[in-house]
């Protein structure tokens, strides 16, 4: 899991110049709020039963059971990093104030068919941080990439004109 998060920033890096925008997700779900006040005790106490209910939560319990034997077992052994990702996400105060965001930002959700705690923290975001843009993908959910490749790109394009980079394709 790191090295794909590893992978994916490295890929950011090379599309946006500005050395101020960081792209980020909110991944803890329905297990937080935007307030800070988390809910500990809802994980589950092995970290790949965690690792397998989180994906079955962000992807879906059919995907999950779709997985090879193989699969869901590298899934699983990436439990502990998970869990410390979610325990970062939970411990005391968030690192930064995102009202305070002084760089471009955009933050995009899926449709109303997409997870309404998804849905209520970009709306949250894109009220709170200044000059924020809320960019809905209508009808998608959490594989907006997947589902939607041409809206996708748009919203990659405009990440990377609000940066400062050169959207043009």
């Amino acid at each position: 899991m790191n090295q794909l998060r590893f992978e994916a920033d490295e890929i950011g890096t090379e599309a946006v110049a500005h050395d101020g925008v960081r792209g980020f997700q909110l991944e803890a779900g329905d297990q937080c709020r935007l307030d800070g006040d988390f809910e500990q005790d809802r994980m589950a106490e092995d970290p790949g039963e965690e690792a397998e209910r989180f994906f079955s939560r962000m992807v879906g319990p059919a995907a999950w059971t779709r997985l090879s034997e193989a699969g869901r077992a590298g899934r699983r052994a990436d439990g502990p990093a998970l869990v410390a990702d979610l325990r970062s996400l939970r411990g005391g105060s968030p690192p930064f104030d995102v009202t305070a965001l002084g760089v471009p930002s955009v933050f995009g959700m899926g449709g109303p068919a997409s997870q309404p705690h998804h849905r209520a923290s970009v709306q949250w975001l894109g009220a709170h941080v200044p000059d924020a843009v809320v960019y809905e993908i209508a009808g998608a959910q959490h594989g907006a990439h997947l589902s939607h490749p041409d809206h996708f790109a748009a919203l990659t394009r405009l990440v990377v004109e609000r940066a400062g980079g050169s959207a043009a394709r």
